[in-house]
């Protein structure tokens, strides 16, 4: 670790200089830092051995299943392809379904008709209104009668 920009060194006129080096020592615990040197451009250099350094172990049963896991759902690049068809497949039919049935609520129980029966234009109705005026940009006059 190294800190910058501090105060100004009479010997050069430059900004003072911290380094830290951490050494990984589990049996320091917090450990203290030690001073090791300066030198002529007021450059500080200290040690410091911690147990906060040492890498974090893993549990080897975590990582013994993290990669069971993977290896069984997707052990190839076409197990994954798999996965994800399907999952998009799956979201696309709870769309459909979605879509469906609520235009069937619509029409059939809350008696809407036209696009009034659609899912969700009450909604889009109120904040797209504005929209609606450009529909003749967007659409030939020969396709206004649905849009009606």
């Amino acid at each position: 670790m190294t800190y910058t920009d501090g105060d100004i060194c009479r010997h050069t006129n430059s900004t003072r200089k911290v380094i830290i080096t951490f050494n990984c020592d589990s049996k320091k615990g917090k450990g203290n830092p030690v001073f090791l040197l300066e030198d002529d451009n007021c450059n500080y250099v200290f040690a410091w051995a911690t147990s906060h350094a040492c890498p974090v172990a893993l549990n080897p049963w975590i990582v013994f299943l993290i990669v069971y896991l993977f290896f069984f759902f997707f052990n190839s690049l076409s197990n994954l392809l798999i996965w994800f068809v399907f999952l998009f497949n799956s979201m696309l039919v709870f769309l459909v379904l979605y879509c469906v049935l609520s235009f069937l609520y619509r029409r059939k129980v809350l008696r809407k008709e036209g696009l009034q029966a659609l899912p969700l234009y009450d909604r889009t109705s109120k904040c797209c209104s504005s929209i609606k005026s450009l529909r003749v940009i967007f659409f030939p006059p020969f396709f206004l009668f649905f849009l009606q």
